[in-house]
C-alpha cells in the first residue's frame, strides 16, 4: 500500500522520503505521552492505514482491533474500513498484491 501525496509546496514532513515508518498498533499496547500515542489516535480515520491492517488481520488471526473512533469500542480494520468516506479509502492504493500466506511458506 502506499499513500496517495498531491503536492504541498514548503511542506517537507509531507514530501517523500526514504523511510516512514508510523508505529500505528502494537498488540494490545496502550501510550499516551506526548511523544506516543498507541494506537496511533487517527488510524480509523486514514484509508492508507486501514488498507494494509485490513490486509494483514487475517495473518495476525482476526485478533487485531483499533478503537471505534467515535465510541472507543475495539474494531477490526475491515469493519472501521466501511466506516470511512469514500475519498478516505481513495487515498492509498496498493502497490503490489499481496502475498498468500500458504504460497509464502513453499
Amino acid at each position: 500500500w502506499g499513500r496517495i501525496r498531491g503536492p504541498k509546496p514548503n511542506h517537507a514532513r509531507a514530501a517523500a522520503r526514504t523511510l516512514d515508518l508510523d508505529l500505528i498498533w502494537m498488540e494490545g499496547t496502550v501510550v499516551d505521552s506526548p511523544r506516543l500515542s498507541l494506537p496511533h489516535p487517527r488510524a480509523c480515520s486514514r484509508g492508507f492505514v486501514l488498507g494494509p491492517l485490513r490486509d494483514l488481520d487475517p495473518w495476525l488471526g482476526g485478533r487485531l482491533t483499533l478503537p471505534h473512533p467515535l465510541t472507543g469500542e475495539p474494531r477490526c480494520p475491515e469493519d472501521l474500513w466501511l466506516l470511512l468516506p469514500e475519498a478516505a479509502r481513495n487515498d492509498s492504493q496498493p502497490v503490489a498484491e499481496p502475498i498468500d500466506p500458504i504460497e509464502r511458506a513453499a
